[in-house]
């Protein structure tokens, strides 16, 4: 019952790509399809930057959140080049 409790109250950790809602384990940035986007140097930025038990104590280094800022631009940045056009502008008069 304990664990089931405690399940049902834990927050989700959430992709941190925009308006992504995908729950991600807490130690991981985004979900698998968002960071699959990210250039393998910022992957690899990210990583490198990591330090293991950061997701607990929420104190990730300065590197770490630079570099996840970084990786987080770039999938901004790539789903805003791939984002299908508007159907209807808004009314010029």
């Amino acid at each position: 019952m304990t664990l089931q409790v405690r399940t049902l109250l834990a927050p989700r950790h959430l992709c941190h790509a925009d308006g992504c809602t995908r729950a991600v384990a807490e130690r991981f940035l985004m979900c698998r399809p968002h960071w699959r986007m990210v250039p393998r140097r910022l992957q690899a930025a990210v990583w490198d930057a990591y330090r293991l038990g950061q997701e607990l104590d929420k104190r990730p280094s300065d590197e770490w959140l630079r570099a996840a800022d970084a990786a987080i631009a770039a999938v901004r940045d790539l789903e805003a080049r791939h984002r299908p056009p508007a159907l209807f502008g808004p009314d010029i008069a």
